[in-house]
């Protein structure tokens, strides 16, 4: 029965890292993918550790983006695809070049408790999948060329 036991242990230990690893990989193949579309400095160099990276804070277990901090990088191009960073909790993309509308696809960054999309160039109206946010407790977007919410 003891013997039952710990093998039971080593595969739920196996199978959790496992997890663990299929996550790392699909968060640097997303890491790398918002990278190609906006070119962010210092990214990918000498195949560090994404959680390494300029910008970049990872949770306790360095597998999931947290935080991403790409201020003041004079940034542009499509921003869509950080939505799909699902442990992130805090972004801050101010100061940059960003433009059109602003992806309705943040609002499934259901983790989100800070966003910032201060002093870029967004237009159009305020997508209301943003009010799904319900972790949000601080939101920025001020200085872009909003025009009001989406109805």
């Amino acid at each position: 029965m003891t013997f039952l036991c710990l093998v039971c242990l080593c595969l739920v230990g196996f199978l959790s890292k496992s997890q663990l690893v299929t996550a790392q990989l699909d968060e640097q193949a997303i890491l790398l993918a918002i990278n190609g579309e906006l070119g962010v400095p210092g990214w990918g160099a000498n195949n560090t550790n994404y959680c390494n990276w300029a910008g970049i804070s990872c949770g306790l277990n360095h597998s999931m983006v947290e935080e991403l901090d790409l201020s003041r990088l004079g940034l542009r191009g499509n921003v869509t695809l950080i939505s799909e960073l699902k442990a992130l909790k805090q972004l801050d993309l101010s100061s940059n070049g960003f433009h059109g509308e602003i992806p309705s696809s943040l609002g499934n960054l259901s983790q989100l408790e800070f966003l910032d999309l201060s002093l870029n160039k967004f237009g159009g109206v305020i997508p209301m999948e943003l009010g799904s946010l319900r972790n949000l407790k601080s939101l920025n977007l001020s200085n872009n060329m909003l025009v009001g919410m989406d109805t």
